[in-house]
């Protein structure tokens, strides 16, 4: 019991600086809009949601947040929606 509850520990650990290292790859990008994602991530699956103005900005945070250690897949969840300027 004990050993399994060190695991958990360890594991939660790992997932917390796995985000923690995505979310700091986003909010140094020079895309500057890439700071509003946030990342949740479980058993090797990083998923990034939030809202972007274009796909451009969307695949610029995928590329940011690839090839980190532990991520076996990134699940883009990131919504497209335009910035509607006043005229």
């Amino acid at each position: 019991m004990i050993q399994v509850l060190q695991e958990d520990r360890k594991s939660e650990r790992r997932s917390q600086k796995i985000v923690e290292t995505a979310q700091e790859r986003l909010c140094r990008s020079p895309y500057t809009l890439l700071k509003m994602i946030s990342c949740d991530y479980d058993e090797g699956v990083l998923f990034l949601r939030g809202r972007l103005p274009n796909y451009h900005h969307k695949q610029m945070a995928q590329e940011t947040v690839r090839r980190l250690d532990g991520v076996s897949q990134i699940v883009n969840e990131i919504e497209v929606e335009p910035l509607h300027l006043a005229h």
